[in-house]
């Protein structure tokens, strides 16, 4: 498979596994890794399934499972996450399931967990807890991480054993049409990842799954990594952070043990005392207390179990996700393009008449200021030579500063400031003052 060539690439960076399947450990309940083979039912083929349980972690409380795709393979083996897998105390397993690329989606065991391998998946955690010693990992959740068909495994694993998952991530993958009955997997947290480069899986199939969920209120997330193809090695290496922050969360946020680790009871035990919404176009994160307002509108946010993968989010989108390009052409004018520059600054660029160029530049700093503070960072802003823009009650200042030719705003939201600096001809004019205060207005969700 053409992933396989990500793997000398990336091998150095991740890799934690011994040099040699000899060095692997398959004494009962040691640490480290067992392989089993175990049947498919319905099928003729067989499961490989790796299993590694983290050092120094007596009983383990989830298990985290990769569905192979080869890039899976990564993370598998990833200090990162053996390391994540410590501090929540989860096992990890690998489940290699056979691919037939010439039946149809919904027909092939990989894309499908119901045709047998979500049944050799709970075969292989019986059967290894008899072979470790471990019997926790009998009747404990499963998270799932899968990508392009393996991402299809997790939400159909949901769907039909509801209460053994406690979440799945889908990385850059796509359904091709197999049903998921949202309802079944409504309190199940997901992860939705797509690649804004991936020409295989898309993101249109991502984003509507994502919606899907968050109408009937589930606690999902989704991102979109800008300019990543399928398989990237850049788009794994960037998003392994972001994706182990929400994994952790999710497992690590379950509240007291009550003696039993199965999914049913982890879920019953799951937290939302404190939830992080993040709005899928302005960016901006909002944290919901007990007994709080709620989220609004459900559909434009992504739920986060802390705030931690809230902000790992965020940084991941880039700024420009929250200014996409036509909301750039309604300020600079129809030749506005984006220049280069880090994810956390977007501008762009417009020519005007006379040949100078025109910049608006769009920054973010994650902060967010104590009650007691607001005032104070109103004042000196005012202070400052900044001027309260109308409507803002004190959120929002402007700036003119006639020798550089801008004219900036800076805004607080509930997590970060924002910085938004319209410079070059006309800078200061009626309508360029119009247009910029219209979209730090959009960027506080407001038109």
């Amino acid at each position: 498979m053409p992933h396989r060539l990500l793997l000398p690439l990336l091998c150095l960076m991740f890799v934690a596994r011994p040099s040699s399947a000899q060095e692997s450990s398959n004494a009962a309940g040691a640490s480290g890794e067992t392989v089993i083979t175990v049947p498919i039912p319905g099928q003729t083929a067989t499961a490989e399934v790796e299993l590694f349980l983290p050092p120094g972690v007596p009983r383990v409380s989830s298990v985290l499972v990769f569905v192979n795709t080869v890039i899976d393979e990564l993370l598998f083996d990833s200090r990162w996450t053996r390391t994540m897998c410590v501090r929540a105390r989860c096992a990890m397993l690998r489940l290699s399931l056979p691919f037939l690329p010439g039946a149809p989606p919904s027909a092939q065991v990989l894309r499908n967990a119901p045709l047998g391998g979500g049944q050799a998946l709970l075969t292989a955690l019986n059967e290894l807890a008899r072979r470790t010693g471990r019997p926790e990992l009998g009747d404990a959740g499963v998270l799932l991480w899968g990508f392009s068909a393996g991402g299809n495994f997790g939400p159909t694993f949901a769907q039909w054993r509801p209460d053994r998952t406690l979440g799945f991530v889908r990385y850059y993958s796509n359904l091709r049409g197999i049903p998921v009955d949202v309802s079944r997997i409504a309190n199940i947290p997901a992860l939705i990842v797509a690649g804004g480069a991936d020409s295989v899986a898309g993101i249109e199939d991502s984003e509507r799954a994502w919606r899907a969920g968050r109408a009937a209120n589930a606690p999902w997330a989704f991102v979109v990594h800008p300019g990543q193809a399928h398989g990237s090695a850049q788009g794994i290496l960037g998003s392994t952070v972001f994706m182990l922050k929400w994994i952790e969360a999710v497992l690590s946020t379950q509240g007291p043990s009550s003696g039993s680790n199965s999914a049913s009871s982890l879920a019953r035990r799951f937290s939302r005392d404190s939830v992080w919404l993040a709005n899928d176009a302005t960016g901006e994160i909002t944290v919901v207390p007990r007994g709080g307002a709620g989220d609004g509108d459900r559909v434009a946010t992504s739920w986060f179990p802390s705030e931690e993968s809230a902000a790992s989010w965020f940084r991941l989108r880039g700024a420009c996700a929250s200014l996409p390009q036509h909301w750039a052409e309604e300020a600079l004018g129809a030749s506005a393009r984006r220049t280069s520059g880090p994810p956390e600054v977007c501008e762009y660029s417009a020519s005007s008449e006379g040949g100078a160029a025109a910049t608006l530049r769009l920054t973010f700093t994650q902060r967010s200021l104590p009650n007691g503070m607001q005032k104070v960072w109103a004042d000196s802003l005012r202070k400052g030579g900044g001027t309260p823009l109308v409507g803002s009650q004190d959120r929002a200042f402007v700036f003119v500063n006639a020798q550089q030719g801008c004219r900036s705003v800076v805004a607080r939201r509930t997590s970060d400031i924002v910085g938004l600096v319209r410079c070059g001809p006309a800078y200061d004019s009626a309508e360029a003052a119009r247009r910029a205060d219209g979209l730090v207005q959009r960027l506080f969700g407001r038109q």
